[in-house]
């Protein structure tokens, strides 16, 4: 009985462990059938996702190659834009071409002369000179006439007329600071600056010079003189009939030739000499000389309306 029961146990636990694996064979081959059907979805799903984006890429192309108008409008919005550059371009060359002539260094010599018709409305004639020695004279002719003779100077150095209300300027400017100086250092450059007044001129005269001598060749009847050079000699030859004047240089010398007759005048000088040559006819004088001598007819020094002062030099008569 005993023996029955043990084969009876071995016999069902055998058909339990078929039973089980049958069982199992099963539920394994249902599972990999449902995968299979979600592969194939994915799969059919990623094919759908392909396809509609080759359809839209292929529209995408099929308007950018039917769109006809649009490329034609880029295509002329891209000729406006290189017609454009070339147009900026060309512009850009002419200001450069024009930046070029304003920076011209050609040095220049010769000669030039301009005459001005002065009418009675014309109360100061002033001359602004920046390299030149310049040269007074007077005319018998109703014009004012300038003339200037150069040597190796730019364009922008030759003289300028500027008129204003009663008022003619006549101006030079210096642009040696271009100026390129030879080995040899041979190089000339000057300027000679000739201004001729009219006779029946009787307003004011202002002459200022940089770096230039003043010479004043010709008897003047003006109602008032200035002359100014900050490094040059100022030379007066000729006699004159004037009310009031002004004559100032930083360094350089001042010389009276022939008789200075003059109401009221007043002659200043930092470095340089003053000298009278003539007698002197005015009411007032002074002379100032901080360095340098002053040398004048001994009447002049004797003349108490006159004050002479010299700070490092001496006062001489003669």
């Amino acid at each position: 009985m005993k023996k029955k029961s043990t084969v009876l146990f071995i016999t069902t636990f055998v058909f339990g462990i078929l039973a089980c694996s049958i069982v199992m064979f099963l539920l394994f081959n249902i599972s990999m059938k449902e995968n299979e059907g979600s592969v194939k979805e994915i799969k059919v799903s990623a094919n759908a996702k392909e396809l509609a984006y080759a359809e839209l890429k292929g529209s995408v192309e099929t308007y950018n190659l039917s769109d006809g108008k649009n490329t034609k409008k880029s295509q002329e919005t891209l000729e406006q834009n290189q017609s454009d550059i070339l147009k900026d371009q060309g512009n850009t060359d002419n200001n450069e071409n024009l930046t070029n002539e304003k920076e011209d260094t050609t040095l220049i010599s010769g000669s030039i002369d301009k005459s001005i018709p002065l009418d009675a409305s014309t109360k100061n004639i002033t001359i602004d000179s920046a390299i030149d020695e310049v040269l007074i004279y007077v005319s018998e002719t109703k014009e004012l006439e300038i003339t200037q003779i150069y040597e190796n100077l730019y364009t922008e150095d030759l003289f300028k007329i500027r008129e204003e209300t009663e008022k003619i300027v006549i101006e030079t400017t210096s642009t040696g600071d271009k100026l390129q100086l030879p080995s040899n250092k041979s190089f000339i450059r000057k300027s000679t600056l000739e201004v001729r007044l009219p006779k029946n001129f009787t307003g004011t005269l202002d002459v200022s010079c940089d770096v230039g001598s003043i010479l004043v060749k010709d008897g003047l009847n003006l109602e008032e003189l200035n002359l100014s050079s900050d490094i040059g000699d100022i030379t007066i030859q000729k006699a004159h009939s004037i009310k009031r004047a002004n004559v100032q240089c930083d360094i350089g010398n001042v010389t009276v030739k022939e008789a200075w007759n003059v109401d009221v005048s007043t002659f200043r000088v930092e470095v340089g000499n003053v000298r009278f040559d003539n007698t002197i006819k005015a009411n007032d004088l002074t002379v100032d000389v901080e360095i340098g001598n002053i040398l004048a007819p001994s009447d002049v020094l004797n003349n108490k309306k006159f004050s002479l002062k010299v700070d490092i030099g001496v006062i001489k008569g003669y």
